[in-house]
């Protein structure tokens, strides 16, 4: 049994689901992942699970793990009971910050910093717990939780220590899971409200490349089982490119 549908969940379904193993996900809202993606793309992990074997329960809610000298059910908010013999719980972290409170630094949903990671004079942040406005992406404040990111953060957080002209941290974000034999690649800032539209190949067969925006600009692009053109698309979203610009290149190129 796992519990919440996001990476984290969705990985360890069908690592199980690979070992023979019979898997349930439950989610609680109406698609997979539907806090940072489009419904299109959460219905697709969903469909991908279920193509996979995995019973995957939408809109529902647990109210109860009932175990005794081990777990024998989960309880939902329906009454209705699933038997179980291993429950692993993946429903979202928060940053670490209470040991922060009372510092002076600027402490929401993380550690609050300008575009060059610094959160206060001779303090920077970097890794899951930094909060900072990616100008590539019109400022909007980001936190992000992959060790892609830390990686590239923590060299830039050194940078601002070293040089108070620093320039600003603008990276396009990669992240990527392998489930099953199908590799999900998302770059950029992905939102459950872009437009989005699917160039390349169909969704169906897990085999697709979409691209994301908002405000008429490139945005983010997902990818199952296609990693050139997510790469080129990834370089078109670190150029800030126009979405109609993009749109007509990425569909008349052969």
């Amino acid at each position: 049994m796992v519990i919440g549908a996001g990476f984290i969940g969705a990985e360890i379904a069908a690592t199980c689901r690979q070992r023979g193993l019979e898997v349930t996900v439950l989610e609680a809202l109406s698609a997979p992942m539907s806090r940072a993606l489009s419904p299109i793309f959460g219905n697709a992990i969903a469909k991908l699970h279920r193509d996979n074997g995995v019973e995957v329960r939408l809109n529902v809610e647990v109210k109860e793990i009932v175990s005794k000298e081990k777990v024998e059910y989960v309880l939902l908010a329906d009454g209705t009971t699933i038997d179980c013999d291993v429950v692993v719980v993946g429903v979202g972290v928060v940053p670490n910050i209470d040991w922060l409170e009372g510092s002076g630094l600027t402490i929401d949903n993380g550690v609050v910093c300008d575009e060059t990671l610094s959160a206060y004079p001779g303090v920077v942040a970097a890794g899951d717990v930094c909060r900072w406005p990616n100008n590539l992406f019109d400022g909007e404040l980001s936190r992000l939780e992959h060790w892609t990111n830390a990686v590239e953060q923590g060299a830039a957080a050194a940078n601002r220590i070293l040089n108070e002209n620093a320039p600003p941290f603008m990276p396009v974000p990669f992240v990527w899971s392998d489930q099953y034999d199908t590799k999900v690649q998302i770059a950029g800032m992905v939102r459950p409200d872009d437009e989005v539209l699917v160039f390349d190949g169909t969704i169906s067969d897990h085999r697709f490349t979409a691209i994301t925006g908002r405000n008429q600009k490139l945005t983010g692009v997902v990818g199952f089982n296609r990693p050139r053109l997510v790469i080129q698309c990834r370089r078109l979203i670190a150029e800030q490119t126009p979405w109609d610009q993009a749109v007509e290149m990425l569909t008349s190129s052969p």
